[in-house]
């Protein structure tokens, strides 16, 4: 959106509506409104800022943004029929199943025009199953027949569906946290911050890559999106991977696994922290504080794998160039980055020490951003602080659409236990081992991940594998952590893959080249699920001796098959050593596993503490031939 266009003043609404109701401005005045009116409105106002936009889908024709407007409209009119109708479920009349099934169409072509067929498609490909299929299926998997008149009124209007708890967080809490990360990436100096990692990096093998790692774990902070972390790292930091001597599909790979890593940083987590602990009953701050170990140690192994890979194929630091020396030394001093780091420690310390509301806080914490961009540069003040608003408004839009559509699919789940069903049969699982529900929830979730994203595949996950999970013996919170972390591979791995395809736009690659680079990657991201759903304890800062005792098979296995993905340690891997190291990664990640004889994890750690001796020794020297010097730039 640009100031001044019709758009501006539709965002500046949806802008306005998410800071009353992260506020509870209507309830702090008196005023008795609905929940239900409130997002169907702010539904309205999503739809309707995608339907003036400029740009949506390359100018797209006057019949379609027609269209969005009349979608726009029908999502308003729903506000005024949702309290009516809340007590006519029981017996819907017929007035209200016509509403319902024009908001239904209305969502989904908005939803379509945001993020494209794979998501309205899956949710039709869902109803149909479960209004048709579903009730012909074997006894074993029957499930009663649902009416096609009330479905669509329940999934319109029933709190376990659109209108419900997942849209209401998304509005109230989750929102504001997309307003403060736009905000640090449009005015907070965050940009140059990331040239001053770039640079100081390039002196070390693969410096360039270890950058694009450093800089988008320390905006996936307070980012929560994994396509805004490469926006604002990978124009940075891709072109300078490429001039290192990386393909450009090798960089792009590099800069959407580092991103989207960053949807794992507390405190946002991608937005999932909140539902967690919604969906849990425990304080957020307890979700955020547990995961900072995982969170490390996935970075951590980025770095180790980039930093091997480097050295394995004898990549010379780049020379950094004149052009970057002024940015680096002046960035640093801007009023800009002092705003943006007193919004951190503000945020920080309103969430940990004062218990504020996480979308009271997010918005506080905006406001020393906004200042910041506004004393530093008074003239161009009023056209930055437009874009802000332009590309947040997006942002919210985007994410309350997102969620509309993932509480449609619950609904689906909800509407005649089908999600029971999953979860018993999953649950069913359990006897053959925890290990064996922990594998099959994974591969669910991956399987999801192939055409959903991130937010919608932990929404279902949540609904299907997290009961089962913990009625095997896993801990809710790190049964909750776990579908997080495999519904994070949504986002590199196609069809879906929103970081690798902006990732790859940038490097001007293939995204499917892209994402397969990515693979020797996957170590810290695949591992650490299973490992602290092994042992919790890596979940626990607040006990630093069971932490570290589960710390230390954690990291041997780590680092042995992070070794065997770059095919390094210390000196070339053969074939045969790179399959040893596999081996003995994964038997010492078993040591974590519960319920095993009590000599078993100390042989299994010992086993993997000798093939770590074996190939960190250094019995030859040399490294291999030269595969890919890096170009120096000029």
């Amino acid at each position: 959106m640009i100031p001044g266009r019709l758009d501006t003043p539709v965002g500046a609404a949806l802008l306005a509506l998410v800071a009353l109701a992260a506020l509870d401005v209507p309830g702090r005045l008196g005023l008795a409104l609905g929940t239900e009116p409130v997002l169907a409105l702010a539904l309205a106002g999503s739809t309707l800022v995608f339907a003036v936009a400029p740009k949506t889908h390359a100018a797209p024709a006057i019949g379609r943004r027609a269209t969005l407007v009349v979608a726009a409209a029908v999502l308003a009119g729903l506000a005024g029929c949702a309290p009516a109708v809340t007590a006519l479920l029981a017996a819907p009349p017929a007035w209200t199943v016509a509403v319902a099934a024009a908001a239904l169409f209305a969502l989904g072509f908005a939803v379509h025009t945001a993020f494209g067929l794979v998501l309205p498609l899956a949710a039709i490909l869902l109803g149909l199953f479960v209004a048709l299929l579903a009730p012909g299926l074997p006894p074993a998997w029957r499930l009663g027949e649902v009416d096609a008149t009330r479905l669509a009124v329940f999934l319109v209007f029933d709190g376990n569906a659109l209108l419900g708890r997942l849209l209401d967080l998304a509005l109230h809490t989750i929102a504001p946290f997309v307003l403060l990360g736009v905000a640090l990436k449009d005015l907070g100096g965050l940009r140059g911050l990331v040239v001053a990692i770039a640079g100081g990096m390039r002196a070390m093998p693969g410096g360039a890559a270890k950058a694009a790692i450093l800089a988008s774990a320390t905006f996936g902070t307070l980012s929560g999106s994994a396509v805004a972390n490469v926006a604002m790292a990978g124009s940075v930091t891709i072109p300078a991977m490429i001039r290192a001597g990386h393909a450009p599909e090798e960089a792009a790979g590099i800069e959407a696994a580092a991103s989207t890593g960053g949807q794992l940083m507390p405190p946002m987590l991608g937005a999932t922290a909140f539902l967690i602990a919604d969906t849990l009953g425990i304080p957020y701050v307890r979700v955020a504080a547990a995961s900072v170990v995982p969170a490390l140690l996935y970075f951590g192994a980025l770095l180790l794998v980039v930093d091997l890979s480097a050295r394995r194929r004898a990549m010379a630091p780049v020379a950094e160039r004149t052009a970057d020396r002024p940015a680096r030394r002046t960035v640093a001093a801007t009023g800009e980055t002092f705003g943006a780091l007193a919004s951190v420690v503000l945020l920080l310390w309103l969430l940990f020490s004062t218990a504020t509301p996480p979308g009271e806080a997010a918005l506080a914490a905006t406001v020393p951003v906004v200042l910041g961009a506004i004393l530093t540069r008074p003239r161009r003040a009023a056209r930055r602080l437009g874009r802000f608003a332009a590309e947040a408004a997006f942002g919210v839009a985007g994410l309350l659409l997102l969620a509309a559509a993932s509480a449609v699919l619950l609904g689906l789940l909800a509407v005649n236990g089908l999600g029971s069903l999953l979860a018993l049969r999953l649950a069913a699982l359990a006897d053959h081992g925890a290990v064996a529900l922990l594998f099959a929830s994974a591969a669910l979730a991956l399987l999801l991940g192939l055409g959903l994203p991130t937010l919608g595949v932990y929404v279902l996950m949540a609904g299907i594998a997290a009961p089962a999970l913990a009625e095997a013996g896993i801990s809710p919170l790190a049964a909750h952590l776990f579908l997080t972390w495999f519904g994070v591979l949504a986002m590199i791995t196609p069809p879906v893959a929103l970081a690798t395809y902006a990732a790859a736009a940038i490097a001007g690659c293939s995204a499917w080249r892209a994402a397969i680079a990515s693979l020797p990657l996957w170590p810290g991201l695949v591992l650490l699920p299973f490992a602290f759903a092994f042992a919790p304890a890596l979940l626990e800062p607040a006990a630093p001796l069971a932490l570290f005792a589960a710390l230390g098979p954690a990291l041997i296995a780590l680092v042995l098959v992070t070794a065997a993905a770059a095919g390094w340690a210390l000196r070339p891997l053969r074939v045969s050593e790179r399959a040893l190291a596999v081996v003995g990664g994964l038997a010492t990640l078993a040591a974590l596993a519960p319920e095993l004889p009590p000599l078993v994890p100390t042989g299994l750690i010992a086993a993997g503490v000798l093939c770590a001796g074996w190939l960190l020794y250094p019995r030859r020297g040399g490294a291999l031939p030269r595969r890919g010097i890096a170009r120096r730039s000029a």
